[in-house]
């Protein structure tokens, strides 16, 4: 509404040259601040691209600049149009900024001073920890210490689960060191990175990572590292859930979907609906809304993947744990009788890091065994009293 259309279709060249010399000069500085805090080279282009227009904040410096007769008109109307042309193209030049940073990255990575560029300032210490850490295997991995990666790794640490976390953010990483946090510096988009964490050992790989880019290529990196490793992966677009099944992503999480589940809680808690009916609900809204949405199909019209709820209709899996004081304490798989007393069938059981397949009947259990079952959600969900810590 304030630029004048004459002025700049009468001063187009000149102001598109304005324009393509403010976005170099605004992408060079960003870059450079942004390597110099110690990001890996590939954080710093596509960062110093997507701040390179010129802020919303400048046009009320830009009206006070002609109020106090710091700026003529001519020069204010020239700071409107470069103004408005970079705020146009910003959004054109993030989605079009990973290929060539990918290209850039892959160009000069093959030598020493060119990996120090690419894996930033902080890359050193890294490279340093690799003879001194331990072996690892059938741990988790981490990608992303935001709010989602520091709620993983409190469950993780909670249940006994060995992992590594890997970020781009080298105060995160420091901070997290000092709290003898097992976090490493790094960009998981790298391979060298992934394999540092040990990605060939690993079982799963949490994304927690907002770009949706970015997300991608960790998916597609990891694949090819280790085929057989499970990654889970949060998304903001729902459109996004299609490329990541593409790539090899096994679980992912839609933010919206699940803010919409949590108010969807909050609400029949103010209803007072029984708190297990609630679990019930919830969990009925995640099976369906998730394999609705994670279903992809081939050309043939064939679903691409076959789970417990697709294939045995009103047939669940569920994982209970005995407790201290459960009357399961002690006793033997055959004693229990699980099929004809309580209709569910054990798979397995996990005894800390030890997982038993298949047990036979004189398996005895024990305080805090985890036990895989196979039944209908009634039956489940019966059955979950005597895994509790009271006598039934």
């Amino acid at each position: 509404m304030l630029l004048d259309t004459g002025y700049l279709l009468d001063h187009l060249p000149v102001i598109i040259l304005a324009s393509i010399a403010l976005i170099f000069i605004k992408t060079v500085a960003v870059t450079a601040i942004t390597f110099g805090l110690g990001y890996p080279l590939r954080t710093t282009i596509l960062t110093g691209l997507a701040l390179s227009q010129v802020g919303e904040f400048s046009f009320v410096l830009s009206r006070l600049g002609v109020e106090y007769s710091l700026l003529t008109e001519g020069t204010y109307q020239a700071f409107l149009a470069v103004s408005i042309i970079t705020m146009g193209v910003t959004p054109f030049l993030i989605n079009a900024s990973y290929k060539p940073a990918d290209f850039l990255v892959k160009k000069i990575s093959g030598t020493a001073y060119g990996m120090k560029l690419v894996h930033g300032l902080y890359s050193e210490p890294i490279e340093e920890e690799k003879d001194a850490e331990p072996e690892i295997t059938d741990h988790l991995i981490i990608a992303g210490f935001g709010f989602s990666g520091k709620t993983v790794s409190k469950a993780a640490k909670a249940a006994g689960i060995p992992y590594i976390i890997v970020d781009v953010n080298p105060e995160t990483v420091k901070q997290e060191k000092m709290k003898e946090e097992n976090i490493h510096y790094g960009d998981a988009t790298f391979g060298a990175v992934l394999e540092h964490a040990g990605i060939k050992n690993a079982r799963v790989l949490i994304i927690g990572i907002s770009d949706a880019a970015t997300t991608r290529k960790i998916v597609e990196t990891a694949k090819q590292l280790n085929q057989n490793i499970c990654i889970i992966a949060k998304v903001r677009d729902l459109q996004e859930m299609k490329r990541l099944n593409a790539l090899g992503a096994d679980e992912i999480i839609p933010e919206e979907y699940e803010t919409s589940v949590e108010i969807f809680v909050r609400l029949l808690e103010k209803y007072l609906v029984p708190r297990e009916d609630i679990e019930k609900l919830v969990d009925d809204v995640r099976a369906n809304g998730y394999r609705m949405l994670r279903k992809l199909s081939v050309n043939t019209g064939i679903d691409s993947e076959f789970s417990i709820k697709d294939g045995l209709p009103g047939v669940d899996i569920q994982v209970l744990k005995v407790g201290s004081g459960s009357s399961f304490d002690g006793k033997t798989l055959a004693d229990l009788d699980f099929k004809q007393k309580h209709g569910v069938t054990v798979l397995s059981v996990r005894r800390g890091s030890d997982i038993v397949y298949t047990p036979e009947g004189n398996f005895l259990l024990h305080a805090k065994d985890a036990c895989i079952l196979l039944g209908k959600p009634e039956d489940l969900y019966g059955i979950r009293r005597f895994f509790e810590n009271v006598h039934g």
